[in-house]
Formats: C-alpha cells, structure tokens, sequence
C-alpha cells in the first residue's frame, strides 16, 4: 500500500486594516471559508492602521497581501489581485421635523454652513474624502464646525442631536451604517441622505473617484430609505 505524501499547508498573512472594519471582516470571514474548504491555503489576517502601512508592510515582504483604498499611492511592482467593495461618500442627517428652527435644512451640502457637522477621524481616507469635497465645493472651513470623532461617537451625535450632520466612507452593507438605521428606527428618528450632486465633476478631478447612484430603497424599502435616487462619489 502507497503511503500518502503529507498535505503541504501555505499561509499567506494579510495586512487587513483595523479590526472591525470592513476589509477586516471580509478577510476573517475568507480565511475561515479557506478552513472549510480548502486543504492546501490558510490566511492569516493581521490589523494595520492604514493603507500606507499596509503597503509598508508588502513592500518590506511582511505581509503576502494587504487591503487599501483606491485612493492609496503604490509605486512598487504591486498587483491588483482583486476589487473588494465600493465605498460611498455618505452625508447622512435626521429629518427636517427633528431640526431646531433653521431658515434652511440640510439639503444639500452647501447648506453645510453654520452646522455641526461630525467627520471621520484625522489621517483616515474617510478624513481625506470629506476635506475634498469641502474643497470642491469650495465652502470655507470657518463656515462651519467639524468633529473628527470615532465612528460610534459620530453615529450617537447625530441620533442625539449633539451635531446636525455625520459623513461617512463607508459600504453599503457596513455593520455600523446598518447599525445606525436600525438604532434611528428604535429611538422613531428619521434619516436623510444628502446627494452629493457634483460628484461627477469631483470625479474629473480626482481620477480614482466615480460617481455613482445609490437608489431608492437601498437601506429600507417601507419608507424608503434613500427616498429617492441619488448621486454621491465613490471610492
């Protein structure tokens, strides 16, 4: 009887992004699939702070592969293995009934001045991305007030009132943004989306951006939520 050679074990290690993310957890949820399913490949799925020190990490031969942003510089022999996700630029603020007076809501994001407005954390992409389009739309960064909070603060500020306004990057499907729907749906407060309508001409500026439509009913159908079709940059 021939003795069966013993099954060889790779494991390539991948600098993910931070645990909780969304890169994160689509790379734990491919490494365990990997388990179940293959014999010969295992992932190992290691945290990094951002994309540069992802591409640190590969380009010092740490890591075998590594998530980044389309946004990221790579200027080394690396190789696009695969698009992940899309991530949205996302403006996101409670209905008009739930505002203190103002002679104007938040429908658009020129009408950004005199608000409160929490923002991703400085030194993340989703930073970057809000300063852009505030650049874009060239509205002055003293017209008003901006909070780099962490992303469970920024959520709680803008269901609780303590900012009129939350901008995200974020993908569709992301654990937190969902979570945020559901806990508005809890506390019966109201969500809006503010388009971002000049996303195509950001786009021509910004070549790894593209506008894209986020439609109707994406996040729910009853009310729906976006009410209807709109236009925001994409990652």
């Amino acid at each position: 009887m021939l003795a069966l050679a013993p099954v060889e074990v790779r494991t390539l290690k991948v600098a993910a992004g931070e645990r909780g993310s969304n890169a994160h957890t689509l790379m734990r949820e491919v490494s365990d699939v990997l388990v179940r399913h293959s014999e010969t490949l295992r992932l190992e799925v290691l945290e990094s702070r951002n994309s540069s020190e992802a591409i640190s990490a590969i380009n010092s031969r740490t890591v075998d592969l590594a998530t980044i942003e389309s946004i990221t510089p790579a200027y080394t022999s690396i190789n696009l293995v695969a698009d992940l996700f899309p991530e949205y630029f996302l403006l996101i603020v409670c209905e008009p009934s739930q505002y203190p007076p103002f002679p104007q809501v938040i429908g658009a994001i020129e009408n950004v001045r005199g608000r409160r407005i929490a923002i991703p954390e400085t030194a993340t992409v989703g930073n970057l991305s809000f300063w852009s389009t505030i650049d874009h739309y060239k509205l002055p960064p003293g017209s008003f007030r901006a909070f780099a909070w962490p992303q469970e603060k920024a959520f709680e500020g803008v269901i609780s009132g303590q900012v009129d306004a939350v901008f995200l990057l974020s993908s569709l499907r992301d654990p937190f943004l969902l979570g945020l729907m559901e806990e508005a749906g809890i506390r019966g407060i109201g969500l809006r989306f503010v388009p971002i309508a000049q996303a195509e001409a950001m786009a021509l500026k910004r070549p790894y951006l593209e506008a894209v439509k986020i439609v109707q009913g994406a996040f729910d159908g009853q009310v729906p939520l976006p009410r209807e079709g709109l236009i925001t940059p994409s990652l």
